[in-house]
């Protein structure tokens, strides 16, 4: 890869930083200025040679090097006003633009890192997108394919549509539905940042997908799909707190948690479901 991801997030954290907060869409309108520019004096540079916004913020909000939340219905990004952590009677600092954690002494200050509760704070994935807004659309020509999630245009003559995640366009929004055939409208990711991560989760969940291998004698957690949603990535970061401390990457998928207690897997069964996870 010819744009590093450590340095294009450091770049991305540094965007947020200067203007204090930002919302999606000129922080996106941002990185693709940069990348543009770069391709004036790179040749041959195509998508595969620098990582995608999304997969940097994905990152950077499981790490907890950036917040989200919304303003007046918009998307925008933020930096947290500090960030020491307590870990093992030891605490440590954020290191600005480097993105890594260093020790340091005492402070009165600190983030008490609690997954568990954290956890507890999200809602199952069925709730999450039984919430969503309903669908006025009835054909689709797209679909995600269930195992690899890649889309395809979509050619079933049945006269009905399976669970599944649909598009009438390509390059419209998507459409989840349901066990009991409900049509809901996912949102855009500038709308609401991880809808499309729990609407894929949805399907792993229908179709009785290994979401999870848990190994319970060692007490580790290995993740199978990359479309974890951020906060629940970010609590299982926090359970092992020397991948918490080290530097974003873009290796989600079959990433392996330390540390992951039974009460953190029931939490993860409420989340999806017990089907999801494979014991070892």
């Amino acid at each position: 890869m010819i744009f590093k991801f450590k340095e294009i997030s450091s770049l991305i954290y540094k965007f947020i930083l200067y203007e204090n907060s930002i919302n999606y869409k000129t922080l996106k309108s941002n990185y693709d200025n940069y990348i543009q520019g770069k391709f004036i004096t790179l040749k041959n540079i195509d998508e595969q040679s620098y990582p995608h916004l999304n997969s940097i913020l994905d990152s950077l909000l499981s790490f907890g090097y950036i917040e989200y939340g919304y303003r007046e219905n918009e998307l925008i990004f933020f930096i947290p006003k500090f960030q020491i952590l307590k870990y093992d009677e030891k605490y440590y600092k954020k290191s600005p633009f480097l993105l890594y954690y260093t020790q340091v002494s005492e402070s009165d200050e600190y983030i008490e890192l609690q997954p568990l509760k954290l956890l507890k704070s999200l809602q199952s994935v069925e709730d999450f997108c039984s919430c969503l807004k309903d669908s006025k659309n009835l054909d689709y020509s797209f679909m995600y394919l269930p195992n690899n999630k890649k889309l395809e245009q979509y050619n079933n003559e049945k006269s009905y549509y399976d669970v599944g995640i649909y598009k009438q366009q390509l390059f419209s929004t998507s459409d989840l539905i349901m066990e009991n055939k409900a049509h809901k409208r996912i949102p855009r990711r500038s709308e609401n940042y991880d809808s499309l991560n729990y609407c894929f989760c949805y399907i792993d969940i229908h179709f009785k997908n290994k979401i999870f291998t848990y190994n319970k004698s060692h007490k580790v957690l290995k993740v199978n799909s990359i479309f974890l949603p951020t906060l629940i990535r970010r609590a299982l970061y926090m359970c092992d707190i020397f991948s918490y401390l080290q530097e974003p990457s873009d290796k989600y998928s079959q990433y392996r948690f330390k540390n992951i207690s039974e009460e953190i897997i029931n939490e993860l069964i409420r989340i999806f479901s017990i089907n999801n996870i494979e014991w070892r």
